[in-house]
């Protein structure tokens, strides 16, 4: 298992970072998946495609073995009942 939560200790964030998650906030504040709306297509596809670059850049087995969790707390629940699995906190 790989598991990465870089936020909670990383200050002050470089300014590509600021200026990526602000462009990521702007363009892709939807829910991916809830909906057909054009909105939730566009950011699933993001999801979907960097959860695909995460498994090429690690060399994990497949997009679903990669999961994205909201903090430290939802950790205990994403892996709860997997046996092995690839964890990126991004929160």
């Amino acid at each position: 298992m790989i598991y990465l939560d870089n936020s909670a200790t990383t200050f002050p964030k470089p300014p590509g970072v600021i200026r990526a998650v602000n462009s990521a906030v702007r363009q892709y504040g939807f829910n991916p998946g809830r909906g057909g709306y054009p909105q939730s297509v566009r950011t699933a596809k993001a999801v979907y495609d960097t959860r695909s670059a995460v498994k090429d850049f690690f060399g994990v087995s497949g997009e679903e073995n990669v999961i994205f969790t909201s903090g430290y707390r939802n950790k205990g629940r994403s892996q709860k009942g997997r046996s092995c699995g690839h964890f990126f906190d991004g929160a």
